[in-house]
Parts: C-alpha cells; structure tokens; sequence
C-alpha cells in the first residue's frame, strides 16, 4: 500500500506574523533597548528645539531692543535706543563708568528724569513766554564742540518756541565735520541731539524766569543746625545740649555740615523758599530755642530754632535757592499733569540691556 505524502506546509506571509511590530525581526529581549533609545533620541531632538528657539528668540530680542518703548509720557515714546545714547552721553560727560558721579545704580534714574525734564520744557514753554531763535541753538552746539565764531544754519524741523534760522557761514564744512563726529560718539541722531539742545537752552530759560521773579522780601528762620549720621549719633548731641553744653560747642566737635560747623552750626536767616519742603515746615513749627531732630537722606539733623520773621530782605545770594525751588515746584505740577511711564526703570531686561551697551558685560 502506497504511503499517503504528507501536505506541504504553506509558508505563511511576513504581514501575517505574529511577530510583526514596530521592532520586527528583533529579539524581544532587546527591544527594550532599542525603545530606551528611541526615547533618548527623541528627548535630546526636543532639547536641541527648545535650545534653538531659545537662541532664536534671545538673538531677535537683543536686535529688537533700541525700538523698544523706554519712556512714554502722554502718547510720546522715546525708544531704548535714544535712552541708552544719553545714557552714555550721561556717563561721559560724569567722567566715565568709574566714576562715582556715573554710577550704574544712579544713573540709568537720573537720565530718565532728564529726559522728562527735557519733555514738560518744550512742552509747556510758550506757557512761561519762552522761545528760542535758531541761532541759539547752533551757537549752543558750536560751545558744546568747543567751537568759536559765528553760528551756522541747522535746521531743526519747526521746533516748539523756535524761530527762523540765519545764512550759513563759511566755515559750514569745519562745523558739519565736527558735528558728525560728535553723533557718532554719542550715538544720537542730528535730531535727538537738536531737540536735547533746544530743551536744555528752554530750561535755562525757564529758570531764568523764576529767578527774576524772586521776591525782595520773605518769610524767613534763623536756627542752628548739627548734622550726623544717625539717630543714635543725634540723642547723644541733644543729650549733652540739655546737659548743659552750649549748642555751638557741640555742633563744632561733631557736626558733618562743613558749612556750619565752623560758626558752631548756626545757619543765619534763610527763606522759607529757599528750604527744602519738609525741614521748613519743621522749623516753623517749632518754639523758639526748641530742639528737635530731623531724619533724611543726608543723615540726621538736630535743629535748634533761633527766631523766625514775617518779611525779612532777601540776600543776593539766597535768591538762586529759591528760584530753584521755585521751578521744582512747578515742574513737579507740570509732571503730574501727563501720564509718565519709565518703563526702563520698570523692566530688568531693558534696563540690564541698556547698561551692558554702556558699562559692558
């Protein structure tokens, strides 16, 4: 009897195999393996994203930094650019970044206040009956060069309170010359730099105004004062005063105040107007021979109230004081009518930004 042939075995499709996977073909005890590798691959294809973005953006932040808003007061923007250029003009003209008059603590808050300045006085100039001829500003430039002779014509666009400009002069090319050069320094362009000088001599103006309308006459306060760097300090000054120890005495021994010290503290009479708010209206509030303390800034001030008068005259030499605090006054009023905001002081990337164009890394 013939024996029966065994049935071929029909081989049975790759797609078909139950060991078709995403590692087909691999061992199962190494797919872990290539899986851990696939994850890490995966992970550092995320990580080099992330740091590529992250240079992307840091790189189009730094290029887009001097367009940035620095300071907005009403609808007027000045950029990080042109805060950053006066900046560094501020510092140069303070000595340089070491010196103590250009500290990066201070600094950055001084020239913001500057610039505002700059704005309220071409802003509320012809509100005080002041105005510019061209000429004044070209010869202030021409002085800030350091050069003589006459002015030359520089247009400055139809500025607030200016008037037009005279014929140029021969030696328009020496000047031009020199301008350029002190653009690229600063890193102003001609119209910021105008537009500085043009509120700078407003400023000038201004105060002058206040000066010439300084009283003749004034309320005024005669004290002595002893200036010291604490608290402490001061309870030991008025402890040996009421001990019996004579107020000049003391104040000739320990006093801080280079310009009193040598009178034993005493101050002579003195405007009201010409004090600053908050030692006035503490000095007129006292009784005559009282003595208080006084903490500010500076350090601590014992006050010893002398006599006071209604009207008394006006030195020449104290009017400049109280024209200053007059045109304080006011530019305070003038500030509080517009909506300021210093967005430098306000963001540490810009303002960290702003200092390493100026102070370096």
């Amino acid at each position: 009897m013939p024996k029966r042939r065994r049935p071929a075995k029909i081989p049975t499709p790759s797609w078909g195999s139950r060991r078709t996977s995403l590692f087909g073909g691999v061992r199962p005890e190494n797919r872990w393996q290539l899986a851990a590798l696939a994850g890490v691959v995966t992970i550092v294809i995320v990580a080099l994203g992330i740091i590529i973005f992250a240079l992307v953006n840091t790189y189009w932040e730094e290029q887009s930094r001097p367009g940035q808003a620095a300071i907005r007061i009403d609808k007027v923007t000045y950029d990080l650019g042109y805060f950053t250029a006066r900046l560094r003009l501020f510092v140069q003209q303070s000595g340089g970044p070491g010196s103590s008059q250009a500290s990066a603590f201070t600094a950055p808050s001084e020239v913001g206040n500057a610039i505002i300045e700059e704005h309220v006085a071409i802003r509320f100039a012809r509100e005080k009956n002041v105005s510019i001829r061209h000429a004044e500003i070209e010869k202030r430039i021409r002085e800030r060069l350091g050069l003589s002779g006459e002015p030359i014509t520089i247009d400055i666009g139809g500025q607030a309170g200016a008037t037009p400009s005279p014929s140029p002069t021969p030696d328009a090319g020496a000047f031009q010359k020199a301008y350029k050069e002190e653009l690229d320094r600063t890193g102003l362009s001609s119209s910021e730099y105008r537009r500085m000088v043009l509120a700078q001599i407003l400023i000038g103006k201004i105060r002058g105004k206040f000066l010439r309308t300084v009283p003749d006459k004034a309320e005024s306060v005669h004290y002595r004062l002893i200036l010291v760097q604490s608290e402490e300090d001061a309870d030991k000054a008025i402890h040996r005063i009421r001990k019996g120890e004579g107020f000049g005495k003391v104040a000739t021994e320990v006093s801080l105040d280079g310009s009193t010290r040598p009178s034993g503290g005493d101050a002579g009479w003195v405007p009201r107007d010409a004090l600053d708010v908050t030692l006035a209206d503490t000095l007129f509030a006292m009784k005559e021979k009282e003595i208080q303390k006084l903490p500010t800034q500076s350090g601590v001030f014992v006050l010893q109230l002398l006599e006071t008068a209604k009207s008394r005259k006006v030195e020449t030499s104290q009017k400049p004081a109280m024209a200053d605090r007059a045109y304080r006054d006011w530019l305070d009023k003038k500030r509080r009518s517009l909506e300021i905001d210093n967005l430098v002081l306000n963001d540490n990337g810009k303002l960290e930004w702003a200092l390493r164009q100026v102070y370096g890394s």
